[in-house]
């Protein structure tokens, strides 16, 4: 048994010992041969909004047209002595428009800063600053995935004169800084 066991395990060694010292080839881009100046997909998230979006651009800098339905949440609470939470939630659609500058590229992964401008129908104008990641699937298909801050300056002026907010409430946050995350899919035709 000894000897069938030394048999097997001194092959095994030297075939291990041997490639120890190889190299791995570096691992090619999915999307190493393919487009990626023009894409388009569907987004959904809070950043957002549930929606399509549009991508064009080159290397490092990359533009964003991001669009369609994004609630708006303001968590408040009572003014009474107990300060209750209330919770108010209003329809709005929303459009994105942002620049990506690209801080880091890998085989499959892209990362970037973006900076852009917001409008959504409940809240007005306001801009925001993200972060955006590119995760290749394959040569023609990519995940999206976004999120960042925002702001609304006229928020609050908005909510009390369009949409008759309470007063009986007060938000310990206001409603013009938004945030959250978005995820997607990229199609590059």
């Amino acid at each position: 048994m000894r000897l069938f066991v030394l048999r097997c395990a001194v092959p095994l060694i030297l075939v291990l010992g041997s490639s120890a010292h190889v190299r791995a080839a570096p691992v090619p881009a999915v999307s190493e041969d393919a487009q990626r100046s023009v894409g388009f997909g569907a987004t959904v998230g809070v950043w957002s909004g549930l929606g399509g979006i549009v991508g064009v651009g080159g290397d490092r800098v990359k533009g964003w047209l991001a669009g369609g339905y994004a609630p708006v949440l303001v968590f408040a609470n009572a003014r009474t002595p107990d300060k209750a939470i209330r919770f108010n939630a209003y329809n709005g659609y929303q459009l994105n428009a942002d620049l990506e500058i690209v801080a880091m590229k890998r085989a499959r992964t892209e990362v970037g800063v973006l900076l852009g401008y917001k409008f959504n129908s409940v809240i007005g104008h306001g801009g925001g600053a993200g972060v955006g990641v590119l995760y290749d699937l394959g040569p023609k298909i990519a995940l999206d995935l976004a999120g960042g801050v925002a702001v609304f300056p006229s928020a609050q002026d908005r909510l009390d004169r369009n949409f008759a907010y309470p007063t009986d409430r007060s938000p310990p946050l206001t409603p013009a800084i938004q945030s959250g995350v978005n995820l997607g899919l990229i199609f590059y035709p």
